[in-house]
């Protein structure tokens, strides 16, 4: 009788705990009863001594040594009273996991004092129960969902009215990926509505156009493998073309016929499911040739064998549910969310068992969040590649007793090429030291240098919001003033190359075909596309932003909000592995003061940015959307002769990979920046100058044969022409 009780009471609490079935249960769950059963005055050391809670706490990255010490020390344990029972469902392991958090203190300190939260504990208690719960699910063989995958007798002859051919039909082609747990959640509504003899047919709503796809591919393979549930495993889904039909039918009255003939061949077959792909494009084409298509469809969606699948995209959703309110009501409604951080993570738990199995390794739950929370915030490849990644890790500690959290994410790093995890030593020294060098190469901007680095140290110690862009400046200033350069020189120190930053031309993008160019049409590809498919981490430079049109500035201000972007074609466009940074000239006649009068006036800053927003230069909530708007202050005269003798620095290195020395006498940078200063246009003349005078004299004494290869190429002040420019 107590073995009888006990399998019960097992089954029960699997049905109340999954949620699986409409079985009502009270009182405990056979994991909980064996906890509570030597816990009645120490429910929390009964927890953590119970092979259920020493897997959990493992989970937690938490030693057994150092629970046995704090279980040793002097507590104020709790009464077992504090877990109350549960009103219509089992109380199950989990819901005293939850009560000794909120009433042991002294546990909750234990956590706190080794880095474990609350949400931690909780997600590897459902961890364990969760693999524990689908191993109890495979032991109830006669369980419908079970029976329903096994082979049976006269498959093939379930429904009597098969038929070969329906006019202007085609099979959806079948997709053998394993669904992930994100799509075997959708796929399970499917089969349960359509097993339903009444209102079997679907409205599936999705994000896009794809999703929706794989979706129905998917449900193809599970009918062609035998793995949908119950009668409908004898299904096949099927595709209208509607391209043939009202091609080779040119009157309302054929086209009619056409399409009734359609629906009332699948009505008869009966094991058929038929899509109507992107129903508010195909009514309108029907009602372009006079043809009520949603009116006749509407007929024979009381048919019982009739089973139909709509489909639609999240943004024409509303519209079909103001126009077509009547058909949807005939439908059950299936809407695809945006995959989230917690899908990711539960497809992980739900897969890691057998990853550990092969890799005879163990991850903490801190472990496959990090792995969830990475792959998500920088949009890695989702679906099945999360768990290719977390089999990546496992395979590369084989054998490991625990991978932790900072494993994980290091391995994530080398992996994937991402700015997560534990600092590199490398990585530690530029961040620590990247305006030292930076101001090696940039000159005159340290404020800007400095904010810069500030920036990037918030984000990688992920003080800031991962779902947008890495990170993201908005640069005001004179032109000339080292912009761009700043730019060019965070790229190669950051990402490590020049090569990396990837810059826009903005008044190439100056009127309303400039969107289209970026995001793709029906003739031209993505321009944003093909560059971030090149570089999918690096530096995004737009030069005089301002000059751009409105729709591409308010492109950008999703972009920066969201740190993605849609493009024609459906694809997604992801930003959180790129610093954005936009040049602007705007307002440059207020910054255009010396640095001197600075000190004079401290709301210069907020003096620019509300004159840019008065001229309407930029909208002020893109203004927002920018982590960081820096000012670059105008270039003085010192500032002006640095810049000058590092561009003759570089010219020197140029001529000596040529074979020759360069040589050039003190007073030469002083006396270009004296005779070709323009404030208008900062250091740009300065380096025309250099480019077109000094390169102009070595290279006329090549030319002449004056010096050859070995030579010494000397230049003073007397060797440079007299210019009249002030």
């Amino acid at each position: 009788m107590l073995r009888l009780f006990s399998n019960a009471t097992y089954y029960a609490g699997l049905f109340s705990t999954t949620g699986s079935g409409n079985y009502q249960a009270h009182g405990l769950t056979y994991d909980a009863m064996v906890v509570l059963a030597t816990g009645k005055h120490d429910p929390t050391k009964a927890f953590l001594e119970s092979s259920f809670g020493q897997h959990i706490y493992v989970r937690a990255e938490l030693s057994e040594a150092v629970v046995k010490t704090w279980l040793d020390s002097e507590r104020h344990p709790v009464k077992a009273a504090v877990v109350s029972l549960s009103a219509g469902r089992a109380t199950s392991l989990i819901d005293i996991v939850q009560a000794i958090l909120t009433h042991d203190a002294s546990f909750a300190t234990f956590l706190t004092h080794h880095g474990v939260t609350h949400d931690t504990l909780l997600g590897a208690a459902h961890l364990v129960l969760g693999h524990y719960y689908q191993t109890k699910r495979l032991e109830r063989w006669w369980s419908r969902d079970i029976l329903s995958r096994r082979g049976s007798l006269g498959r093939e002859l379930t429904l009597g009215a098969w038929r070969e051919y329906v006019p202007y039909t085609e099979p959806v082609a079948t997709n053998t990926e394993v669904p992930n747990e994100f799509e075997q959640h959708y796929l399970n509504f499917l089969h349960t509505i359509l097993q339903s003899r009444r209102d079997s047919n679907v409205l599936l709503v999705a994000p896009d156009r794809d999703i929706n796809r794989v979706i129905l591919e998917k449900l193809q393979h599970t009918f062609v493998t035998g793995t949908a549930l119950g009668s409908i495993n004898t299904m096949s889904v099927m595709t209208v073309d509607h391209d043939a039909l009202l091609f080779e039918n040119t009157t309302t009255v054929s086209a009619e016929a056409a399409l009734r003939s359609i629906l009332l061949e699948a009505s008869l077959a009966g094991n058929m499911v038929l899509v109507l792909p992107d129903l508010e494009q195909v009514a309108a084409r029907y009602a372009a040739k006079g043809v009520l298509f949603t009116h006749i469809l509407e007929e024979f969606l009381t048919a019982d064998r009739l089973h139909v699948i709509i489909t639609s995209t999240t943004e024409a959703y509303p519209v079909l549910k103001r126009t077509e309110l009547a058909l949807i009501k005939r439908c059950e409604e299936v809407v695809i969310e945006a995959l989230t951080e917690e899908t990711l993570l539960r497809y992980l738990t739900h897969h890691i068992y057998s990853i550990e199995t092969k890799t005879k390794t163990i991850f903490s739950y801190h472990a496959l969040t990090a792995i969830a929370k990475t792959v998500y915030a920088y949009d890695v490849p989702l679906g099945a590649r999360v768990q290719e990644i977390a089999t990546a890790i496992a395979q590369e500690y084989f054998g490991q007793s625990l991978i932790t959290h900072d494993m994980a994410e290091r391995s994530l790093g080398t992996l994937l090429d991402l700015p997560v995890g534990p600092l590199t030593q490398n990585e530690r020294d530029i961040l620590l030291s990247i305006e030292r060098i930076m101001q090696q190469e940039v000159v005159g901007q340290d404020r800007a240098i400095h904010a810069i680095g500030i920036a990037l140290r918030r984000m990688r110690a992920a003080l800031v919001d991962t779902k947008r862009p890495f990170a993201s400046f908005l640069f005001l200033g004179p032109s000339g003033v080292g912009k761009t350069e700043t730019a060019k020189t965070l790229a190669r120190v950051y990402f490590g190359s020049v090569d990396t930053l990837l810059r826009f031309d903005m008044s190439e993008f100056a009127d309303k075909e400039g969107l289209s160019r970026l995001l793709g049409s029906e003739t031209t590809s993505s321009l944003l596309e093909d560059r971030l498919l090149q570089h999918p981490r690096g530096l995004l430079l737009l030069d005089e932003f301002e000059k751009s049109h409105p729709d591409v500035q308010e492109l950008f201000l999703q972009i920066l909000d969201e740190g993605q972007v849609s493009t024609y074609s459906g694809a997604i466009l992801h930003f959180r592995q790129h610093i954005i940074i936009a040049t602007s000239n705007a307002g440059s006649q207020l910054i255009a003061r010396t640095k001197d009068k600075r000190a004079e006036s401290p709301t210069l800053d907020s003096d620019v940015i509300a004159h840019i927003i008065q001229t309407r230069a930029l909208a002020p909530e893109l203004i927002g959307r920018f982590g960081d708007v820096i000012l670059f202050d105008a270039l003085n005269y010192t500032d002006e002769v640095t810049i000058a003798n590092q561009l003759i620095a570089l010219l020197g290195h140029r001529i000596l990979e040529r074979g020759f020395t360069l040589t050039v006498h003190d007073g030469v940078g002083e006396t270009i920046v004296e005779q070709y200063h323009n404030s208008q246009f900062g250091a740009r003349p300065i380096r025309h100058a250099i480019e077109h005078v000094l390169e102009d004299i070595i290279a006329t004494r090549i030319i002449r044969g004056d010096v050859k290869p070995g030579d010494t190429i000397t230049i003073t002040r007397d060797d440079l022409p007299r210019s009249t420019r002030n």
